[in-house]
């Protein structure tokens, strides 16, 4: 797998995770963003964000 297809099959998994608890994260299909469904932050996956930077939702949740 190439870095880009690598970094993609974490963020899916890392979305699929997430989305149940307090973070709401979705994957744009053919897309190399997720998008925070609070604010409609747009987050490149390679930043391997834990919490959206715009609306902080979900950092205190992270920080435990």
């Amino acid at each position: 797998m190439s870095l880009k297809e690598e970094a993609k099959a974490v963020a899916y998994s890392r979305a699929k995770r997430t989305h149940q608890g307090n973070n709401h994260w979705h994957v744009n299909k053919r897309s190399s963003v997720i998008v925070c469904k609070f604010c409609e932050t747009k987050i490149p996956i390679w930043k391997n964000s834990k919490y959206c930077p715009n609306c902080l939702n979900g950092k205190e949740k992270n920080e435990i």
